[in-house]
């Protein structure tokens, strides 16, 4: 028989052991936090990244789409009757107006996809505008049975379609004609209808939401019939989905961004002292913050190495330069970023493209 005093050293052994395993585990489950420090914005510096094409006349950007590394496919319109297809060269910095489509009664834009033949299709709450290879007008396809669609987008290859209604979120599948419910407006943490869909790839469907206490945030659902959404509620007044990634504002600081893997829901926080989060996008390897400093009005544009984890800012706007229309923000496969830029006075339209790639200041 085991003496006790032997018992209670193996007992208290074990227990320190588990101890310190649960504090291992407790620490991987803790998201870690980076502290970030951006480079403030100089007018003497320049980026060599940097370039505005004007579109040559005042019209409302609705949309933008790559249609490959150097070619930018943009919808823009009078808000009426007419959407105007420009087609803007990153390496000539210049926009070409390629067709004028003529609205239906009662018709509104909803997206445009560049489709993987470099062909194009816009979708509007009435129908499909298809667009061939220099975004000429070809052909229409009239939506006949699926009601008012308030949101869309479609998935890479074109032949599903994502939009929204006030029941919730639906997929219509061009092939068989089929149409499914994904998320039900009010259910799944939601308090409203999901908004702001993008397709994380051909399988699956990103989309924010309002949560039950009001703040705006992201969640994940796969098409396939039995797919259940993935959602995250502790996230703040701002999110932005990404393909890999979903960045939020933390509803704790404004100044931190939390980003999190999808396929892993690993959580890594990164603190910007004095910013929020505008947009966030994602490229190879990299995600890139657009962050707006709260004191002095300027728009940052950061990369983070997803793998390493560091933080550089590429180049920032400072206040008075302009605005941006963060709804169109996209980025090319060669990592060019391209938004609308709101000028400070009235003028033409103008689209703004940033080199992400491109080392800090030069």
């Amino acid at each position: 028989m085991k003496a006790p005093s032997t018992i209670r050293k193996r007992t208290l052994f074990l227990v320190t052991l588990l101890f310190l395993l649960c504090l291992v585990v407790m620490t991987s489950l803790r998201p870690q936090t980076i502290k970030c420090t951006p480079a403030p914005p100089s007018s003497t510096q320049m980026f060599a990244g940097y370039q505005v094409i004007d579109l040559g006349a005042v019209l409302r950007v609705e949309d933008l789409a790559w249609k490959n590394t150097d070619g930018l496919a943009v919808v823009a319109s009078n808000g009426t009757s007419h959407l105007w297809i420009y087609y803007c060269s990153a390496s000539r910095a210049k926009a070409e107006e390629r067709a004028l489509i003529t609205l239906k009664e009662q018709e509104v834009y909803r997206t445009i996809r560049v489709l993987p033949d470099e062909t194009a299709a816009i979708v509007t709450n009435q129908r499909f505008i298809y667009l061939d290879e220099r975004l000429q007008e070809k052909r229409s396809v009239y939506l006949r049975n699926l009601g008012e669609i308030q949101e869309a987008s479609l998935s890479p290859t074109g032949n599903r379609l994502a939009y929204v209604q006030e029941e919730g979120l639906f997929c219509y599948c061009l092939s068989d004609d089929s149409r499914q419910l994904l998320v039900e407006s009010g259910k799944n943490g939601a308090r409203s209808k999901p908004t702001q869909i993008t397709w994380i790839d051909e399988q699956t469907v990103g989309y924010r939401y309002s949560t039950s206490q009001g703040a705006l945030s992201c969640g994940i659902v796969p098409v396939h019939q039995d797919g259940q959404p993935y959602y995250w509620e502790e996230c703040g007044i701002s999110a932005a989905m990404g393909l890999q990634y979903a960045g939020m504002e933390s509803s704790h600081d404004p100044s931190i961004v939390q980003i999190k893997e999808l396929s892993s829901n690993r959580d890594v926080r990164y603190e910007i002292p004095n910013h929020v989060l505008c947009a966030l996008v994602e490229g190879n390897q990299s995600l890139y913050p657009i962050t707006l400093d709260t004191q002095s009005g300027a728009i940052y544009f950061n990369r983070i190495d997803t793998s390493g984890g560091s933080f550089t800012t590429l180049f920032s706007l400072e206040a008075g330069k302009g605005s941006l229309n963060t709804r169109t923000l996209r980025l090319s496969p060669a990592s060019k970023l391209a938004v609308e830029l709101y000028p400070p006075h009235e003028g033409n339209s103008k689209i703004l493209l940033v080199d992400m790639s491109t080392p800090i200041f030069t």
